[in-house]
This record gives C-alpha cells, structure tokens and sequence, in this order.
C-alpha cells in the first residue's frame, strides 16, 4: 500500500479501483499453470482481511468435471484472473483464492490416493506423492516427521498460526480458514503414518467433514474413488493419478496478474467485495448459494483499514487481539454479530433523526436496494447486512467529526483515524459484553427507514 500515513477515506461504489486502473497503475498480465504458480519461491498468502473459503458443492463438482473434460485454448483451460501483490516477500492473493484453495485440495486428494498405493505396494507411486507434495508444502520431509510424531501420541495440532508445527505450506489462507484447510492437506500423511504405526482409526478420523474445506476434499475423494475402481489396481491406476495430475497442474490454468505499483490495500479489498456484491456478476449468478454477506465481513475491513500499513505479521497480531477474540470468535462469528451490531445501532444512533450524519454509502446502498437491479440482487443474497454496514459507516464517520470537532453532516468522505476506529472496536466489544447473555431483538434498519429519514429532510 501507499507509505504515507495519513488516513484516507475508503472510497465506496467505485466504478474504478484506485491503485488499480488509474494513470499510475502498472500489472504483470500472464497465463499461468497452477504448477508454475504453486512453485512460486514466494509463499502464497490469502490476507486476513478477506472472507472465507465458501464454494458450494456445485462448484466442487464442476472443478472435477474440468479436470476430466477440459476446454483447452492454447493448451490452457482457464479459471479466470487472479490478482496478487507481493508485500514483505509474501506474494499476497487479492483476488483468486477460491480457486487457489480449490486446486491445492485437490493436489491432496491425488497425493492421498498415491499414497494408498504406495502402501499397497506400488513403489512407483512414491514419484508423484514427492512431486504434490512439493507443491503443497515447503518441506514436505519436516510434514512427515511430524504425522509420525503424532501417530506415536505426541500432541502437536494445526493451528490459525502462519506457521505450522508441520513447518510452512505453499498456500496460507485466511485466519479461520487455516485449521480445516491445513487438516485437509496433511489428514492423508497422517492417515498414512497411523495405519504404519498399527494405529486404529476412529470413524471420526476416516471422515470428518464438517468444515467447508473438509467437505470439498470429500467430492474429490468420492469422486476419485469412483475413477479408480474402473482401473484394474497397480500401475493402471497410478497412471490415471498422473493423467488427472498432470490437467489439475499444467492444463488448468489462471490468467496471473501481479501489481506492480504500491496500493492501498483495504480500498481494493473494498473494491473488490463491492464488486462482487453489486456488479452485474451478482445480478445474473450468485457464486455462492447459501452463503449470506454480513456486515462483519466489511465493519473488520474498515476499522482495521489503519493498521494496513504494518507489516503482515504485525497486522495478524493485531487482528487477533482487537478483533477476533475479544469480539468475533467470543460472540459465534460474524454471523452472530448482526443482532449486536443491530443492537448498537439502535442504543447509539437514532435512525429516523433527520439531522444526523449519513455517509454517501447509506444514500448510495438505500437508493441501489430500492432499484430494480437491486431487487434482483436481494432476491438472490441477503442483503441486509449492506445496509447495516452502511450504517455502522454513518456512525464512525460522525464519530470522527466530532472527535475533529467539525460540523455534522459532511458532504465528502471522511477519512477515519486510527483512534476513531480503536474506539469503535472497543465501544462494540464493550456493548457485546454487556450482553452476552442474550441481544434482545430490535428492528433491522432498512431502505424505507432511509427514504423516510430524506421526506422529513425535505419537509423542513
């Protein structure tokens, strides 16, 4: 991100990102195999800030399918753009982690089957586990030293750390994504270093599915299972692994784009959620059924915009601490803290006092949800917590101006100071405390209240 210091607002609705397609922009545009960026000497890394892994099991299934059945153009089957910037040696994913996440869990399904035949005798399998295992870890030897560490009861469990007790992995995803994608990576090496041991595995430890992550691993690995049993066993069936692992690493394809100016990182992370909220994308597929946006996922964005500035391990640290023990893990997660955010709203702001401060986001969101292509969008994703957001927006932005102890309301976007944010984290983890014994419901504020709030505006 730009080195200055001096907060700068977070620009809302863009039709270009600033950073990345004004005059100063410069990005390194390529076709690229997951083989080639999976070998990057820079280890791949899925910031903080961004949501989940959450592909529906439709989108699974079709993976599968490409690798079966690619539709090649010169030699690549392509998956679309992904965006990256490197930072701190780190090559950071900004946008692309979908389907990076996809494409390592299905390197560990390949490497699990390969591994199953090499127990059962077929020597040969041991080249293609060492060639997955190398694009999944960055020592793969250090990975197996630790399942047989474990397999003889010592207890050294994955984490949400960046560093792992199995050392580091070639892809490090988001902070709640780490332990359920790191198990799905090393569940086979230790499933493998158990049955060597003379280990009996619980039911629980054969299949445990219970994470996005998991559940994705276990299509490709019913999936696999299915192709296999139609090849006679040995070397027939290696060459199938081979066969699948050579389309999964050098026919599936993205298309690399790599920053090369200095960004501000949370306006393109913003830039990007908005994208995908309200671009025309949204209007005509969700790209994932079922997965509710939350006001959570953009409210972390904003108040920690400030701290962006300090390194990637400063900024976990940071996280950690101000944001997700004290308030989203100790509440149920992001999901949970709508009735709070809710809650807080209604006690700090009063929603139909024409006088109070609204940001551009609250006018610009009302006026989009109240349009047909807004209803489109409502229809399909629920899109409440935008307004929610929004809201949240209007109250740190009065916040800061009066901090400023200039005039309410603004007209421009207000930049918010690290103190301004600081207290809004601390002001809701305060309030979530108090009421952590049960958010009594209040009503969800919504476009109407908005419109309401503007005909009592225009009658004075």
């Amino acid at each position: 991100m730009a080195a200055s210091g001096v907060p700068r607002a977070l620009q809302h609705f863009s039709y270009q990102c600033p950073g990345l397609h004004d005059r100063e922009s410069r990005m390194s545009v390529k076709p690229m195999a997951f083989r080639t960026l999976l070998s990057e000497p820079r280890q791949i890394v899925i910031p903080l800030f961004q949501r989940t892994y959450c592909w529906s099991d439709e989108q699974i299934s079709g993976w599968w399918k490409d690798i079966l059945m690619p539709t090649t153009s010169l030699g690549y089957h392509q998956t679309g753009k992904a965006i990256f910037k490197e930072r701190d040696g780190l090559l950071v994913c900004i946008d692309g982690q979908q389907r990076c996440t996809t494409a390592s869990l299905l390197l560990a399904t390949l490497r699990d089957a390969a591994l199953k035949l090499l127990r059962e005798g077929d020597a040969c399998a041991r080249a293609l586990v060492d060639e997955l295992d190398a694009l999944l870890f960055k020592d793969p030897s250090r990975v197996y030293t630790w399942a047989e560490r474990q397999a003889q009861g010592c207890k050294e469990e994955v984490h949400d750390g960046s560093v792992q007790p199995f050392g580091a992995a070639i892809l490090t995803p988001s902070f709640e994504d780490r332990v359920p994608f790191f198990r799905a990576l090393t569940e086979g090496i230790l499933t493998d270093a158990r049955l060597k041991a003379g280990v009996t595995l619980s039911p629980q430890e054969e299949a445990a599915t219970s994470s996005v992550q998991a559940r994705a691993k276990d299509i490709f690995d019913r999936n696999l299972r299915r192709a296999l049993r139609r090849r006679p066993r040995g070397p027939p069936q290696r060459e199938l692994l081979a066969s699948l692992a050579q389309t999964a690493l050098d026919v599936m394809a993205i298309t690399f784009c790599e920053i090369l100016n200095d960004i501000d990182f949370p306006q393109v992370f913003l830039w990007l959620q908005e994208k995908s909220l309200f671009g025309m994308g949204a209007l005509l597929h969700n790209p994932a059924p079922g997965v509710p946006f939350h006001a959570a996922d953009l409210l972390r964005n904003l108040v920690l915009a400030p701290s962006m500035r300090l390194s990637l391990r400063d900024q976990e640290e940071l996280y950690r601490k101000r944001w997700l023990e004290p308030l989203e893990r100790a509440h149920g997660g992001a999901h949970k803290l709508d009735p709070i955010l809710d809650a807080f709203l209604a006690e700090k702001t009063d929603k139909h006092c024409s006088k109070r401060h609204v940001c551009g986001l609250e006018h610009h969101a009302a006026s989009f949800m109240s349009s047909p292509a807004g209803a489109v969008v409502s229809g399909k994703t629920d899109m409440s917590g935008v307004l929610r957001y929004a809201r949240l927006l209007s109250y740190a932005e009065a916040c800061e101006l009066k901090r400023k102890g200039q005039e309410l309301p603004a007209e421009e976007p207000v930049p918010l100071s690290q103190e301004t944010c600081d207290h809004l984290i601390g002001s809701l983890v305060g309030f979530a405390n108090k009421r952590h014994k049960g958010v009594p419901p209040v009503p969800v504020f919504s476009a109407s209240d908005l419109h309401s709030q503007e005909g009592d505006r225009a009658l004075q």
